[in-house]
């Protein structure tokens, strides 16, 4: 690395290092650098740089941006940063500096190198201190770390969540970590995350298992097993809710809503999640009159073995209402072993009850967005969506994907719903071709889809879940039109590059 380099990632990161130099500029002075009106003394040594307990990171109010800073080493003609974003890759600073601190955008949840050096002076024979490594992340305050090779059932015996004052309750699990669930692990109504903040741990869910949520669920960085699991959803509601969250008690009745239902006011939110062999639903609804405000799955595969039942992947079915206020899927692959005509990927129970209005007042509206995902065989026989609402009081963002016998996707475009469908991609091989999948349009005028071939391995020739390859083994680069457009799952368009 050039020792004058200082990388730049976008926009962001150009008004952040205007910053630094705004800041460095008018700390010359107290810092020890001005020549003309201080000289610190110090000649003929070894420099010392700062210790990496000396070393402070302070994040701005917002959150955005993160101030990195040390103490003065006298007799220094400046320091040598470099800066790397380890959950990223990213080399964020390489650079020579005149101050004792700097500013960067903050991103959370990752983990972050630091590599600092007190420079010597050739004029007053100082010479360059040892490089310290500081270490440093962006993650929320763990309660506990679980012990490797725990059953998640019996520590959460042993060791009940708390409610907490605010926020989640958050456990650390040991990055690769193996973990296994021997029956229903319940949450009650208490926001849980489990994590890895590195290398993704691995659960096994035994047959029966799931993990039970009463008011969100967040998992990071976390393999699962699912293999063998009859269970009717691995992440499954809780069928006793807390009164506190009726539509009743928020006060969306007072605010025009007439449904009685629950609603999870905090979000449930998978982040580079990989299950393996899901027979049955992901998330299930649990036949209970539940409505998610948020749901987001980023950066997971999804791997379905599923040809004989109707479990959705997304499964609210089975209750008088429910739905899903805002809805977030972003590069990720979903793709399944089996032909299967009965399960469609996602599922509310009452299509008049899911409008946005009847469960959170009048006016309330809901966003569905799915962008730069890659599906394959879900499912080749069933719409991909059931019951939804079909109102202008939802917005319906389907940009940038590749459906591979994926059968009718236009069911999760509902015609009376704002609708962006731009840079989406079809083809069938098992699958029935269905005309309104190319022909219908968005609110532009846009196609739903254009048929392209994107090239995908066949079915017969796909497998499970390899968690101790890259990308689990998996690969659905695409080729031609959708590979040319940057469509789908973008580790996929990136992974032989």
């Amino acid at each position: 690395m050039k020792r004058n380099h200082l990388s730049l990632m976008g926009k962001a990161r150009t008004l952040a290092y205007a910053v630094v130099g705004a800041l460095l500029l008018s700390s010359c002075a107290q810092d020890g650098f001005d020549d003309e009106t201080f000289n610190s003394g110090v000649s003929d040594t070894q420099l010392e740089t700062p210790s990496a307990d000396e070393i402070e990171i302070t994040a701005s109010a917002d959150g955005t941006q993160q101030t990195i800073s040390w103490p003065v080493v006298y007799g220094a003609s400046g320091y040598k940063a470099v800066l790397t974003n380890e959950t990223s890759g990213e080399l964020l600073v390489d650079s020579v500096l005149d101050g004792i601190s700097f500013v960067v955008p903050r991103v959370a949840d990752n983990n972050y190198k630091l590599l600092l050096t007190a420079l010597g002076d050739a004029d007053k024979n100082n010479t360059d201190g040892e490089e310290v490594l500081k270490e440093f992340n962006t993650f929320a305050v763990a309660i506990a770390t679980i012990p490797e090779g725990s059953d998640l059932m019996q520590y959460f015996t042993d060791n009940p969540v708390q409610p907490q004052e605010s926020g989640d309750a958050v456990y650390d699990l040991v990055p690769g970590g193996q973990y296994t669930v021997s029956g229903v692990v319940d949450f009650g109504d208490q926001s849980v995350m489990l994590r890895s903040m590195a290398e993704n741990a691995v659960i096994t869910f035994a047959d029966g298992a799931c993990l039970k949520f009463g008011n969100g669920l967040k998992l990071q960085n976390i393999n699962i097993d699912n293999t063998g699991n009859t269970a009717n959803g691995v992440l499954t509601m809780s069928d006793t809710p807390n009164a506190s969250l009726s539509t009743e008690a928020l006060g969306y009745k007072a605010l025009g809503a007439n449904q009685d239902g629950y609603v999870m006011t905090n979000p449930v939110h998978l982040k580079n999640v990989n299950a393996k062999n899901l027979g049955k639903s992901l998330i299930y609804g649990n036949k209970t009159n539940w409505s998610l405000t948020n749901l987001i799955i980023e950066n997971c595969i999804i791997q379905i073995d599923n040809g004989d039942n109707s479990s959705s992947v997304i499964n609210l079915y089975g209750a008088s209402n429910g739905l899903i206020k805002n809805l977030s899927i972003t590069n990720s692959t979903f793709y399944n072993l089996q032909e299967n005509s009965s399960a469609y990927f996602m599922r509310y129970s009452n299509s008049s009850n899911a409008q946005p209005n009847k469960i959170f007042g009048t006016g309330q509206s809901a966003t569905l967005s799915i962008t730069h995902c890659t599906f394959a065989n879900t499912f080749t026989g069933k719409d991909m969506a059931n019951n939804l609402a079909n109102t202008n009081l939802v917005t319906t963002i389907l940009t940038d994907n590749v459906f591979y016998d994926v059968f009718r996707v236009y069911q999760f475009v509902q015609s009376n719903t704002t609708r962006t469908t731009t840079n989406n991609y079809i083809w069938w091989v098992k699958t029935s071709p269905q005309s309104n999948d190319t022909s219908r349009t968005d609110s532009n005028g846009n196609p739903l889809c254009t048929e392209a071939d994107p090239g995908f391995p066949t079915m017969e020739s796909l497998a499970p879940l390899d968690f101790s390859a890259e990308n689990c083994g998996v690969n659905f680069t695409p080729s031609g039109v959708p590979a040319d457009n940057r469509a789908g799952d973008p580790r996929w368009l990136t992974a032989n590059e």
